[in-house]
């Protein structure tokens, strides 16, 4: 097991080349997908969440479409003086034809954020997060302003 982190200094296809070949060599890739940037805006889908809209990540759903590669959800939570691990099946694959690519990138985001509902839900005092989950994009001021290819919608084009 290796912790890959993926800090500026690395460019964007060097790091999904890598990734790749982890997932060629049939390793696990894990990516928080309940995480914003908090430098930059755009590249988020607003979904239902406990009741309000929240801006979930595309950028874990868009790279594992890229890999080509099964997509799993894992919670992980202490139930009973012992750690519960919960893995299910999200999708064998979110590639698939550009014309369906935002349809089927949504469908997937929004199982995901049903799913952290119903954990967040089932022990709420175990999901740690240390901002404001429901913040709004265009109320935020961000480390550095955002760029036009930051705030674009989901791409269209399958590489």
């Amino acid at each position: 097991m290796a912790l890959i982190y993926n800090n500026s200094k690395k460019k964007n296809n060097q790091y999904i080349m890598l990734l790749q070949q982890k997932v060629d060599q049939g390793e696990i890739v894990v990516i928080a997908a309940d995480r914003t940037s908090s430098s930059s805006q755009g590249r988020v889908t607003y979904l239902p969440f406990l009741g309000q809209d929240a801006a979930f990540p595309q950028g874990p759903f868009i790279l594992a479409s890229l890999l080509d590669c099964p997509v799993y959800t894992l919670f992980c939570i202490r139930q009973h003086g012992r750690y519960q691990v919960y893995v299910e099946h999200l999708s064998d694959t979110l590639k698939g034809p550009r014309a369906g690519r935002t349809a089927r990138l949504t469908d997937a985001m929004t199982q995901y954020s049903q799913r952290l509902a119903h954990f967040a839900q089932l022990a709420p005092m175990q999901w740690f997060n240390f901002f404001d989950f429901w913040r709004k994009d265009e109320l935020v001021t961000r480390n550095h302003p955002p760029s036009p290819s930051r705030a674009a919608p989901l791409p269209t084009q399958d590489r």
